[in-house]
């Protein structure tokens, strides 16, 4: 069985990469699977544990064979310690384990350049309870979590220190998969926020990688959640970093 893992953090644009890729029906179906087993750790015995991790992997596979996962950098070592109380790793390092779980799977990491931008859409979807915007609400909640055809920015606030934490959460969870990469020497297909929303053409790269070819591409559901506000708390931030430091805008 081939495997897919796409590494990220979150608001990177992940969850566009991911329908991407599940719309093909051939390079599996990448989701947060792993959410389940997290947070049964500690809760249930080593042979459940071993089946939720089992299924986990089955609810991302398509019918050729390719089993597809997203995973965020902060789940990292949860999986890992996961992994060990099932008894599949017998190491103390939870990245060790994860790594020797993992490590015959293809990486794809998608990263947003623009780290207020990631930030801001944080704490603007954080306070709107609105995390995707789409054209058609039908079914779509169940497999994007809380979705609206438009988000009301109207009722978020600015607060430079939420969005300077953000940022500094974002760094950390980047450093951290930096680190994580460099460690294991993991060969990492990268892909930016900045690129995926304008063109598609990253999945022919994805296919090739796991040799698959004639991928047709479904109508992208996702749209980029933007909006007039977002890009005001963008610019204010920047420009409030840029008058204490004297440095430039941020990013």
């Amino acid at each position: 069985m081939k495997k897919l893992i796409i590494l990220s953090t979150q608001r990177s644009g992940s969850t566009m990469v991911c329908d991407d890729i599940a719309g093909t029906k051939v390079l599996g179906f990448p989701s947060e699977y792993f959410i389940k087993v997290i947070e049964s750790i500690g809760r249930v015995p080593s042979n459940e544990m071993e089946r939720l991790i089992t299924d986990a992997y089955s609810k991302g596979k398509t019918e050729n064979g390719i089993s597809a996962v997203k995973i965020m950098s902060n789940q990292i070592k949860p999986i890992g310690k996961a992994l060990k109380d099932a008894s599949i790793c017998i190491q103390d390092n939870k990245e060790e384990c994860f790594y020797q779980f993992f490590k015959d799977a293809v990486f794809v990491r998608v990263i947003r350049n623009d780290k207020v931008a990631q930030a801001v859409s944080r704490v603007m979807a954080r306070q709107t309870n609105i995390y995707h915007v789409v054209d058609n609400l039908v079914s779509q909640e169940s497999t994007f979590g809380k979705v609206s055809k438009k988000r009301d920015e109207s009722i978020a606030h600015y607060d430079f220190l939420e969005i300077k934490k953000e940022v500094e959460n974002i760094k950390y969870e980047e450093s951290f998969l930096d680190t994580f990469i460099d460690n294991f020497e993991l060969g990492v297909e990268s892909l930016s926020y900045e690129e995926v929303v304008k063109k598609r053409s990253y999945i022919d790269k994805v296919a090739f990688i796991l040799n698959i070819n004639d991928v047709q591409l479904a109508e992208r559901r996702l749209k980029k959640v933007s909006g007039i506000i977002a890009e005001e708390w963008i610019e204010r931030y920047k420009n409030t970093i840029a008058e204490n430091t004297g440095s430039g805008a941020c990013e």
